[in-house]
């Protein structure tokens, strides 16, 4: 394998779109696909030092307009194929006692910068760290229990 460092500096396509579909068989076939694993809050980053899945360092640095996507193609030639694959963000699901605390718990999390989704009752908490990092935030609301944590 090249050992030198493999600079990504735009994104070429997506493993789905049916201009790469032979190309991309072939290099599976050929044991040629490596993969670089993201977690979801690093996809806003322009900038990153990362290592695929076959131990190649690259270095992706792109434009502002440039989104990273599931599935983006980030390097194709005739002996390799370079593919982003994004985690599964986790979530922490919280449900508020009533109106009032389902207000102070949202500016909370909202004072905290937090990505959330509302599911009606809930509010779902996207987690980039551990759980343990974002309850101990929200301890207060859980001990008077003001919100619950609800399982999926």
């Amino acid at each position: 394998m090249d050992k030198k460092l493999k600079r990504i500096e735009n994104i070429v396509g997506h493993s789905d779109d049916p201009q790469f579909a032979k190309r991309l068989e072939n290099l599976f076939e050929a044991d040629a696909i490596e993969y670089i694993i993201l977690r979801p809050v690093d996809t806003a980053r322009r900038r990153l030092r990362v290592t695929t899945s076959k131990g190649r360092d690259c270095a992706i640095a792109l434009p502002r307009n440039i989104s990273l996507l599931d599935r983006s193609i980030l390097f194709i030639d005739d002996t390799l194929a370079i593919i982003l694959k994004i985690q599964e963000r986790k979530w922490i699901r919280l449900r508020p006692k009533d109106q009032s605390a389902a207000l102070e718990l949202g500016y909370h999390c909202g004072n905290l910068h937090w990505k959330v989704e509302f599911d009606h009752p809930d509010l779902r908490v996207a987690i980039d760290e551990e759980e343990s990092t974002y309850l101990a935030r929200i301890n207060n609301f859980l001990e008077d229990k003001r919100v619950y944590k609800i399982e999926e």
